[in-house]
């Protein structure tokens, strides 16, 4: 306990350092955000070996179920996690420093039990969906299907414990239950599979990562409960907290819509030409994606710190935090387009050779992850702001758009359309972000901050926004 009070204690102080000069911020999250990129890279390296692995233990039919599956889960836990996620990292941060440890404990608990609640009816509903489904389609293979609806349970509870574990102070050991120890495991047991000689298929997969997933999500669970109690000794919670639902729904939101642009892709496609056929696509959705994982620390650590410059009146400290933020995501950026542009056929060859012709997708779905790289923090800025709202309505609009786009251009060009409609939805949801944070914060997050040599002075904006 008291080497975890020293650590938190350098770190706030190195967060003081950092807010003084550029060089410091930057080292700040160099330093705070090595581990957490560490985390994701060996996660990156974890998760292609399990998916080559298992594309080339299964035929394509039955990838193209597991990949569905997948997509499915994710949707279904965000929509089981009802914004908690986000909203832990809102309040918990805000409730102590505010000197309210109870609140602070009151937040934690009622979003925890929120969770939990929702995971539990969204799993009951999918399953009741799918009996009927059965029930209407006798012949319908139905068994991935209930193994994607379990799997929605450990989906929900591993992104609100991560998000939890990182109010806490807690950024890399947040991720090592989900990133590190669900995928290192899972590639030994697929090695342990293909080695036995045992019979493959989605369900049987699905069903083995979800039970796994729960064997390491107890532990953190534990974990946190305890560091809650040490962060917050109060004797009791105090669960009076009248934003928290207002503000719960609009980040649940934002959740929901947020997803779309990861699994609509695949989930719209099978809809086309059934889950069979989404094995290619889902490979370069997930290899595309793969753009973000350096977005992902710095994320974690710029929400906290722009909720604090901002409601502390410093808007250049924000616009100097957007600016490091970008100049450190241009180099892995630059160098994944070159990856996909000469070597993409080699990376997606490494599945199989069906899989390398997926080329094209594959490019344009990593120019639209590209797009929301350089767009900075621009969705923590307005969410940490109190602009979750009109955040929501851009996302929300964006995101329709593109589903929309996605069902007009997939029976033209099958794949390929869904991959553009995807593309272009990003690119709107950055312009009209960027547009939006300039006019109303005075602040542009997205790379386009690095053309100007600093900062333009402004007005130093309200707490609540208003720059009356």
């Amino acid at each position: 306990m008291k080497d975890q009070g020293m650590t938190q204690v350098s770190a706030d102080s190195d967060l003081v350092a950092a807010r003084k000069a550029p060089v410091s911020l930057l080292r700040y999250f160099l330093t705070h955000g090595g581990a957490a990129t560490g985390v994701k890279l060996a996660a990156v390296v974890l998760s292609y070996l399990f998916l080559v692995l298992l594309a080339r233990s299964v035929d394509e039919a039955e990838y193209g179920r597991y990949g569905f599956a997948i997509s499915l889960a994710v949707f279904l836990g965000i929509l089981a996690n009802f914004g908690q996620s986000m909203a832990i990292l809102r309040f918990w941060p805000q409730f102590q420093a505010g000197d309210d440890p109870a609140r602070a404990k009151g937040a934690l608990l009622r979003s925890y039990t929120t969770v939990l609640i929702g995971a539990g009816a969204i799993v009951g509903l999918a399953f009741l969906a799918v009996t009927l489904a059965k029930l209407m389609n006798p012949g319908l293979d139905a068994g991935y299907l209930y193994a994607a609806a379990f799997l929605t349970f450990p989906t929900a509870i591993a992104a609100y414990q991560s998000a939890a574990m990182r109010a806490l102070g807690f950024v890399a050991r947040a991720m090592l239950p989900s990133d590190i120890f669900h995928r290192g495991f899972m590639v030994l047991a697929l090695l342990y599979m293909i080695g036995g000689g045992l019979p493959l298929s989605a369900a049987f997969v699905l069903w083995i990562s979800g039970g796994l997933w729960i064997c390491f999500l107890v532990p953190q669970a534990v974990r946190i409960i305890t560091e809650t109690r040490r962060q917050a000794p109060v004797g009791k919670a105090n669960l009076d907290l009248p934003a928290w639902r207002g503000t719960s729904l609009g980040l649940w939101g934002l959740g929901v819509l947020g997803i779309l642009s990861q699994s609509s892709d695949v989930v719209v496609l099978g809809l086309y030409y059934g889950p069979e056929e989404t094995g290619s696509y889902f490979v370069a959705l997930k290899m595309a994606s793969m753009f973000v994982i350096f977005f992902a620390p710095t994320n974690v650590l710029t929400a906290p710190m722009i909720s604090r410059a901002f409601h502390g009146g410093d808007r250049d400290e924000v616009q100097r935090i957007c600016r490091t933020i970008c100049s450190l995501m241009i180099p892995p950026a630059v160098c994944g387009i070159l990856i996909v542009v000469f070597a993409g056929d080699l990376v997606l060859g490494l599945f199989g050779p069906v899989f390398a012709e997926g080329h094209l997708v594959f490019a344009i779905l990593s120019v639209g992850f590209v797009i929301q790289v350089l767009s900075g923090p621009s969705n923590m800025l307005l969410t940490m702001t109190g602009h979750e709202g009109k955040y929501l309505r851009i996302l929300g609009t964006t995101r329709i758009a593109m589903v929309l786009a996605q069902i007009l251009l997939i029976p033209l060009l099958g794949p390929l359309g869904a991959a553009a409609g995807s593309a272009l939805g990003q690119l709107a949801l950055a312009v009209w972000a960027r547009a939006f944070a300039i006019r109303h914060l005075r602040v542009d997050p997205t790379v386009l901050c690095l053309l100007k040599s600093r900062p333009r002075s402004a007005a130093q904006p309200r707490p609540d926004g208003d720059q009356r």
